[in-house]
């Protein structure tokens, strides 16, 4: 049976391709970070779900220069660095894959180049607009780039780019995994991502009492230690005066059997700005706010926000801005205008490559 090694920074549309290279009847291989911020104690959702998928997962160590401006931070980062690419050069020899499949990031640069070192086909995926640093370096030792949007070709050499789209989780088009919420309001989900988002988090907690006098609100939380949110939010639900107390739901994360029954039933959706959730957004026609990650690399998120705000088919909220008052005011002007943005994101599905996963895995298997 022919092996793959798959790696990155992007979960999501790592597991929609796993689903679609397992159908072809390839072994899967998983090499990435057990710890889901470096640092923290929590375990990443990637470890927790692709070990449960049965799926072997190989940790790795991967230090990078941190955006957050600590230097020390950042010193202590790099001097993995050398360690994360050993590991990752001695694994793919022992494993000896025919393909290695990369989703970006920090993570995936050790495995890429060592792969490449190996002589192993070396396929990436890029996800965003605008690429970040680590894919631009990957793309150098890659047989070929997959890209989401037409836009992004540009970026890349025109000979190794394929545009292929986002594979989207067929999950996302399920509800049949139900979750015990009454909604007899307006339903509001709430998502920093698989990591969650802590300055986020802290707004949505004060806003509560004013939030579901008028709302359900699902929240996707996170479950970093170091800021230990979930376990916060959750007191701060017990504070709540009924009926109010039932209409907050607070999950560390929402697997994808439920994610399907979350979107269908969301009225709105205030997210973060990765690509993935843009694309998701415009294929199921859904509301958004979008708060862009400060310190994603390049201002990608801001980027991917963009995008949409400039067709009118969501609004943007820059985190400084995030405040109770502007987050209630956003919900209110965003749900008062839905049929105009309905119509706009409507417009924009044409943009959306279908069938990404088959394309993806078809790349793959051309490079071999």
């Amino acid at each position: 049976m022919r092996k793959i090694l798959i790696t990155g920074g992007h979960l999501t549309p790592a597991l929609a391709e796993m689903s679609e290279l397992k159908k072809r009847e390839w072994q899967i291989y998983y090499i990435g970070r057990k710890n889901a911020l470096e640092g923290d104690a929590a375990i990443s959702q990637e470890y927790r779900i692709i070990t449960s998928l049965g799926y072997p997962f190989q940790v790795i160590t991967a230090g990078r220069w941190h955006r957050d401006f600590n230097p020390l931070k950042s010193l202590f980062s790099l001097f993995k660095i050398p360690l994360g690419f050993w590991q990752a050069f001695v694994y793919i020899k022992k494993l000896n894959p025919q393909a290695i499949l990369s989703f970006g990031g920090y993570v995936a640069l050790p495995v890429a180049i060592s792969g490449w070192l190996w002589g192993i086909p070396v396929v990436t995926h890029e996800q965003t607009f605008v690429p970040g640093l680590a894919n631009r370096i990957i793309g150098f030792f890659c047989r070929k780039i997959c890209v989401s949007w037409a836009k992004t070709q540009k970026y890349f050499p025109q000979t190794k780019t394929v545009l292929t789209g986002i594979p989207l989780r067929p999950e996302l088009f399920q509800a049949s995994h139900k979750l015990p919420i009454t909604h007899d309001k307006p339903v509001i989900y709430i998502t920093g991502g698989n990591l969650g988002a802590h300055s986020l988090n802290l707004v949505v907690a004060e806003a509560l009492p004013q939030l579901l006098e008028h709302y359900t609100v699902i929240h996707q939380c996170g479950n970093a230690q170091k800021y230990r949110d979930f376990e916060y939010l959750v007191e701060k639900q017990k504070t709540l005066v009924q009926p109010l107390r039932e209409r907050y739901f607070v999950y560390e994360y929402i697997d994808s059997a439920k994610i399907g029954w979350v979107f269908k039933h969301a009225d709105l959706i205030v997210s973060r700005a990765g690509a993935n959730v843009i694309c998701e957004i415009i294929t199921l026609g859904k509301l958004a706010i979008l708060v862009p990650l400060p310190w994603s690399g390049g201002g990608e998120q801001e980027q991917n926000a963009k995008y949409l705000t400039e067709a009118n088919a969501a609004r943007m909220l820059l985190q400084p801005q995030l405040t109770v008052t502007r987050l209630l005011t956003e919900i209110i002007d965003t749900l008062a205008h839905k049929e105009e943005i309905y119509e706009n994101l409507q417009s924009l599905r044409k943009a959306i490559v279908p069938d990404a996963a088959a394309k993806i895995a078809d790349v793959i298997e051309s490079v071999m």
